[in-house]
């Protein structure tokens, strides 16, 4: 069982959330704290520094938005939105947070993704907690 667990959201899939809470309160202690978290994907710096900060802003608004449309009416889940690679930031949120476990959803795999590697992926080869991938 686990105390603090983080929800990783894809934020064009809003819609898993619900299934995401079940398995993480399933795997939960009665009193475990649940978070979810949505990532904004960021764009290569060379080009970022050309892009306002209004545009993250919008988008991280937007992203905002539709997880809390998920959540509705889900009691006690904790929400955040950061600006970044999804891995990356997934992962510093994990170790920041101090969570036991990431949940997180996987896709079925394209071309690119076995090229270059999913998020799922490099969050289960990095992680410093358990994670548990939902296909």
């Amino acid at each position: 069982m686990y105390r603090r667990i983080l929800v990783a959201v894809a934020p064009d899939h809003p819609e898993t959330i619900e299934e995401m809470l079940q398995v993480a309160r399933g795997l939960a202690e009665p009193d475990a704290t649940i978070e979810a978290l949505s990532v904004v994907s960021a764009i290569p710096t060379y080009i970022e520094v050309h892009i306002p900060k209004s545009i993250y802003q919008a988008s991280a608004e937007e992203v905002r938005q539709k997880l809390e449309q998920g959540l509705a009416g889900q009691e006690g889940v904790e929400r955040a939105v950061e600006v970044g690679k999804p891995s990356e930031e997934i992962l510093a949120y994990q170790q920041r947070g101090g969570h036991d476990l990431i949940v997180l959803r996987s896709h079925n795999p394209t071309i690119g993704d076995m090229v270059l590697g999913s998020t799922a992926a490099r969050i289960v080869r990095n992680a410093r907690c358990s994670v548990h991938v939902i296909r």
